[in-house]
């Protein structure tokens, strides 16, 4: 990741919103440098509060182009205490 800028993660949440977020590369890896290929993210309250599937997709600027990574899934389930 080292050179990469414009870091962007879309979360497409279960209602089929698409939040956008800044990406940070991850510089605590392996080399501490940024090589990893790791990019991470701190969730706020409520960017994860609807239980479902969620997917999520990295983009970023590097060498005069934009670079998409394959789609994930992810499952966020409800609140044990709620039921």
């Amino acid at each position: 990741m080292t050179g990469a800028t414009n870091i962007q993660i879309y979360f497409k949440l279960p209602n089929l919103t698409v939040n956008t977020v800044a990406g940070t590369i991850y510089l605590q890896g392996e080399t501490n440098s940024g090589k990893d290929g790791l990019i991470y993210y701190i969730t706020q309250a409520g960017n994860l509060s609807i239980p479902g599937q969620y997917k999520v997709q990295i983009s970023y600027d590097m060498n005069g182009g934009t670079i998409y990574t394959s789609k994930s899934t992810f499952v966020v389930d409800s609140d044990i205490s709620l039921g």
